[in-house]
């Protein structure tokens, strides 16, 4: 399967946030999103990095409740891996993705 025919499963929209969110509002959306990663964009074009439920709380871990007034840029990872719509899936995959659907 390829990436475009996932994506015209799911939907090609991607939900973005501000680097100078605060992590509060972060999580305000990502609840009302029901999803678990935003891209963190200040133009909503160009992606400076992603932040996810798991990045805040591994923050949290470390910081304490501190950690609630960072702002996204502040908790997000920096490096973002892309990949093409014709792409196959199986070929983007992490070697622990691939054997966990073996499973």
């Amino acid at each position: 399967m390829q990436v475009r025919e996932l994506l015209r499963r799911k939907g090609s929209g991607v939900a973005t946030v501000d680097p100078g969110a605060s992590v509060t509002a972060v999580l305000s959306m990502l609840a009302e999103l029901g999803i678990g990663a935003l891209v963190v964009s200040a133009d909503g074009v160009k992606v400076e990095g992603i932040v996810s439920e798991r990045d805040i709380v591994r923050r949290l871990v470390r910081d304490g409740v501190i950690a609630l007034e960072l702002l996204a840029r502040d908790v997000m990872t920096h490096h973002v891996v892309t990949c093409e719509p014709d792409e196959a899936v199986e070929e983007i995959m992490t070697p622990q993705a691939k054997e966990a659907l073996k499973r």
